[in-house]
């Protein structure tokens, strides 16, 4: 659907899966990512858009009870920025949306202050971690590329800042590791076994983008590591050692067996105070590229389909 296509009348009453279908069809027909994390009930689906994106997630948010304040702060956000890309990630559990998240690219990365103006003229969303500038020192990069802010079904939101580090896997050195989780407020026992994953799952080409979002408890923060292109035997022996229900593994295999993927597009990992505390596994798909029957199909580019990772590249 392009840009200037007018939608439907929004209805509070639209199933919330059936709203996002009608907003976000032709973005989803360009290239849509499904994640998948342990439980066997969830799942994500995640599309970019640019100009006019902002309509359609108002529409969306029509269909979601939770989510009218946190569109309308979206907007204000977005009016004082002005993002050159989004992307929006909606959590369901079936057919129910569970909470919905905008990740909005800035122009350029912010100084500290212009970080926290734009939050304020937000509304109420603020940072509860350390000064941007100190997470960027540590990782080596002038400051946040981009930011997402998620609702929750009770309104809650949260804000993460996200980092791009267009160097080589090497800046992800023991030095980096350690002088990042330091500056997450994690305790130094975890560095090595950072380091450790590090190693596992980063086979090359560049960084990407790292995450930092509030903790569960107390001032430390949550890193998300995002490490692209991942090989699928070596995602899933890192998912079996790291106690990966059987069952939710074999669902995640049967999805990339139907794809015919070699790699996942990032498997996104973090930690907290207390150690590992999560992942997910991400598969791009770009049904606009597929041949139609019949038809005849030129291939120049250097892959089939260009990995899909976060709006921050």
């Amino acid at each position: 659907m392009p840009s200037g296509t007018s939608l439907p009348r929004a209805s509070g009453t639209q199933p919330p899966a059936v709203a996002f279908a009608l907003a976000f069809r032709g973005e989803a027909y360009g290239n849509v990512e499904y994640s998948f994390g342990p439980s066997l009930e969830r799942h994500t689906t995640t599309v970019q858009g640019h100009e006019g994106f902002l309509n359609r997630l108002e529409f969306l948010a029509a269909a979601l009870p939770f989510a009218g304040a946190w569109a309308w702060t979206m907007r204000r956000f977005a009016n004082h920025v002005r993002p050159d890309s989004y992307l929006l990630r909606a959590d369901w559990r079936g057919g129910e949306a569970e909470g919905v998240t905008l990740y909005c690219r800035f122009p350029r990365e912010p100084r500290d202050d212009e970080f926290v103006m734009a939050l304020a003229r937000a509304g109420p969303l603020c940072w509860g971690g350390p000064p941007p500038s100190v997470l960027a020192a540590a990782l080596g990069v002038p400051g946040p590329r981009g930011v997402g802010v998620r609702v929750d079904r009770a309104g809650r939101c949260q804000v993460a800042a996200y980092f791009r580090i267009p160097a080589s896997v090497a800046a992800l050195s023991a030095q980096t590791v350690d002088a990042v989780v330091g500056a997450c407020g994690l305790p130094g026992t975890l560095a090595p076994e950072i380091r450790r994953d590090v190693h596992a799952l980063y086979v090359g080409g560049t960084v990407g983008v790292v995450g930092v979002g509030p903790g569960p408890a107390g001032p430390a923060m949550t890193l998300k590591l995002n490490p692209p292109n991942v090989p699928v035997g070596r995602a899933f022996t890192f998912l079996n050692a790291r106690g990966a229900p059987a069952a939710r593994l074999e669902a995640i295999a049967s999805v990339v067996r139907s794809l015919r993927a070699e790699l996942v597009n990032y498997l996104g990992v973090r930690y907290d105070a207390c150690g590992f505390a999560g992942w997910r596994v991400y598969l791009s798909v770009a049904p606009g590229s597929f041949p139609i029957a019949g038809g005849v199909r030129l291939a120049v580019e250097h892959s089939g389909i260009p990995t899909r990772r976060l709006p921050h590249y």
